[in-house]
């Protein structure tokens, strides 16, 4: 597993990395605010200050264990882990595409967006392709395929 630093003048790093976790890396590209990218090593990451966080980030209002990264059912999600959960309106000092986050709410994050951490200016770029699938679209695609022609039924290969 790599972990990287970020320092003084808004560079990261690497760092010491702590041993592998057991599963297969996402297919998820992290770009960080010089340019360098690096994998997931593993479906779920804590971004923060600690020692102990999988993706080191040192700056301010950066807390040790800042946010989450999960990648699942071919989805990625950030949820802040900085800030108290029971005040609505804390300050969490994460950011996804310039929105701040809540404390302890999981969001969807979309090919190309922008984590920022400690300050909006200071992000991560998540690059992947969207994968997994909705329940909702699979249910409207059977709709429209059960009143299709059978020509189109057919094309659609019995969905």
């Amino acid at each position: 597993m790599v972990s990287h630093r970020l320092q003084a003048g808004g560079t990261f790093v690497a760092a010491a990395a702590a041993g592998d976790q057991a599963g297969a890396a996402p297919p998820v590209k992290l770009t960080l605010p010089d340019g360098t990218s690096l994998g997931m090593p593993q479906a779920a990451v804590v971004v923060g200050s600690s020692g102990d966080a999988d993706l080191q980030v040192q700056g301010a209002n950066v807390a040790a264990q800042h946010a989450r990264l999960e990648f699942k059912c071919g989805r990625l999600f950030c949820t802040a882990l900085a800030g108290d959960p029971d005040l609505l309106l804390a300050p969490t000092h994460c950011w996804l595409d310039g929105v701040e986050l809540r404390p302890g709410v999981s969001y969807m994050v979309a090919p190309g967006a922008r984590i920022g951490l400690g300050a909006p200016d200071t992000c991560l770029t998540c690059s992947f392709e969207e994968g997994g699938s909705s329940a909702v679209a699979e249910m409207m695609l059977k709709g429209f395929a059960s009143t299709a022609s059978k020509e189109v039924q057919e094309k659609l290969g019995g969905v």
